[in-house]
């Protein structure tokens, strides 16, 4: 069996599954992978536990925090503010209703 063909048809219909815009060209967003290898997540993160130690133990000042993860980890202004929501939640800061 010929392992280099099968990849060829492999990555012909990942091309096809990720086209479903009908671009085929280049992909409409940005790698989740910076230069330095670390996700996007990643480096979300290690902002938000610096702002965490930044504000002594208590949740991260909102704007503060976004426009961190706007700027460093090259998130949208939705990304960052989902984000920051979803690791308020995570680290308990969230009131449960």
């Amino acid at each position: 069996m010929n392992t280099s063909n099968s990849n060829t048809q492999s990555n012909s219909t990942l091309d096809q599954q990720l086209d479903f815009l009908g671009l085929n060209e280049k992909p409409i967003v940005d790698p989740i992978l910076t230069i330095n290898h670390n996700t996007k997540a990643d480096l979300g993160r290690t902002i938000w536990n610096e702002e965490v130690v930044s504000m002594n133990g208590q949740c991260p000042i909102r704007a503060t925090t976004i426009k961190r993860l706007m700027t460093e980890a090259n998130l949208t202004k939705a990304g960052a503010s989902t984000y920051y929501q979803n690791m308020k939640k995570k680290a308990g800061f969230v009131n449960k209703k």
